[in-house]
């Protein structure tokens, strides 16, 4: 997988080629056929890898803004998607909701959302996620560039598969590790914080 300090769109892209055998590319502007299978595949990889599930690395937050005129029927408000939204995670405050273009249908008269963005800095991203999109690529790579190699493409979606797997199990742990923190702040804040220790109760009193 890509090195973290060195994780751009060309080392993924340089990645993919290596696991169906191709030799790596200096730019995705290049002009031979590689870099151009390369080019045309990343962008669509991306995107279908980040749509796939709400990746920790890939979450944004942000308030809306409302769209002026009436909203539509069914809903009190409409509001303005941000540029580089890809997919729903929450609403706060949590609320009947429905996505239509770029815009997101509400019945609240305010909105934020966290939601998994678009992006092509490969730096930003985890190292499991960007495997996923690696093997991703090297799917389409396969089909483009070794067309009669059939039992690579098979191999290359078994390994998208395992990684897309591997990525998403990591993604739940440190999702349920995150909750976990919150609850038990949240809990001991209800309960009326004491200064104990929550796991030390004896301390604080």
């Amino acid at each position: 997988m890509s090195d973290l300090t060195t994780a751009s769109p060309v080392s993924v892209a340089n990645a993919a080629l290596r696991l169906i055998g191709e030799m790596p590319i200096a730019a995705l502007d290049d002009d031979r056929e590689p870099a151009r299978a390369a080019r045309e595949a990343f962008g669509t990889a991306v995107e279908r890898v980040l749509r796939l599930h709400p990746w920790r690395s890939a979450l944004a937050r942000a308030s809306l803004a409302a769209v002026s005129g009436p909203a539509p029927p069914g809903f009190t408000a409409a509001f303005q998607l941000p540029a580089d939204f890809l997919r729903l995670v929450e609403t706060v405050p949590p609320t009947a909701c429905s996505l239509e273009g770029n815009r997101l249908l509400a019945n609240s008269a305010s909105l934020a959302i966290q939601y998994v963005r678009r992006t092509d800095d490969m730096a930003s991203l985890s190292p499991d996620v960007r495997g996923v999109i690696e093997a991703e690529m090297a799917v389409e790579l396969s089909a483009r560039l070794r067309s009669a190699n059939t039992a690579l493409r098979r191999e290359m979606m078994a390994l998208r598969d395992e990684r897309l797997a591997e990525a998403r199990h990591a993604s739940a742990v440190e999702s349920q590790q995150g909750r976990t923190g919150m609850e038990s702040w949240v809990n001991t804040w209800d309960r009326g914080y004491d200064g104990a220790h929550p796991e030390r109760p004896w301390e604080g009193r």
